[in-house]
């Protein structure tokens, strides 16, 4: 598993980006969130992941919510 941290996601289209603390940038989407929860995904929220190499970069499948923290605005 790694870890990171969602840097964005867009509800409407059910797609995002998590930053992992290796300093990658991983697409994401709705069907790869493994939480009871899918609206804890939020940006700025700590999440692992298992992330895959694709033909169009890498991929993170799995994700789920690590640190739930208050969500700003």
């Amino acid at each position: 598993m790694t870890s990171g941290t969602v840097r964005w996601f867009n509800r409407k289209t059910g797609a995002g980006f998590i930053r992992t603390d290796a300093g990658d940038n991983v697409f994401f989407q709705n069907r790869a969130i493994r939480d009871s929860d899918p609206g804890a995904i939020y940006n700025g929220a700590r999440v692992s992941l298992d992330v895959l190499k694709g033909k169009y970069g890498l991929t993170g499948v799995n994700v789920r919510v690590t640190e739930r923290q208050q969500q700003q605005g």
